[in-house]
């Protein structure tokens, strides 16, 4: 029975929405051995300290606290954001990143898709200082396309 794109049946029989990311990148925590994972994955976090250093100095956003999220599935989710999306699809890619992800990225296409979800962002920490929300995605980094790439590529981040 298809249950539509981005859900499936779990072994409980409820239907669960499982969004798929762009990009993500280990190690990942998607079995039972949670917590062997998520020392892994805090490992590669303090290893790649200069790595973050180096996208955080060149984003267009950077969350407040980039360690907030205590439970990830993967190390980098990554959300690349094109132009044909709607300002919901954007809100929903950036809190997919920052669920999943312990470092959420999400990366627009050029400069107008990357002030666009620039601004979702800060409306999303409008609604948390306003007590309007249980929760906010604090692990996000926002970048334009060109500069994440050179971000990646730069010397000084590789490690």
């Amino acid at each position: 029975m298809g249950c539509g794109k981005g859900f499936t049946r779990c072994s409980h029989a409820r239907i669960a929405l499982l969004p798929r990311l762009d990009v993500a990148a280990g190690p990942f925590n998607i079995d039972l051995k949670r917590g062997p994972n998520a020392e892994r994955i805090n490992s590669t976090y303090n290893k790649q300290k200069n790595l973050l250093k180096q996208l955080r100095s060149s984003a267009a956003y950077c969350g407040t606290n980039l360690d907030s999220n205590a439970n990830p599935r993967c190390f980098l989710a990554i959300e690349i954001e094109g132009r044909s999306g709607t300002r919901k699809q954007r809100l929903g890619s950036i809190l997919n990143a920052s669920a999943i992800g312990k470092i959420g990225i999400a990366v627009g296409w050029d400069a107008e898709v990357t002030d666009s979800l620039r601004k979702i962002q800060q409306y999303l920490d409008f609604l948390w200082d306003r007590q309007k929300t249980a929760w906010r995605p604090q692990n996000v980094i926002i970048m334009e396309r060109l500069t994440f790439l050179s971000g990646l590529a730069s010397p000084k981040s590789v490690r």
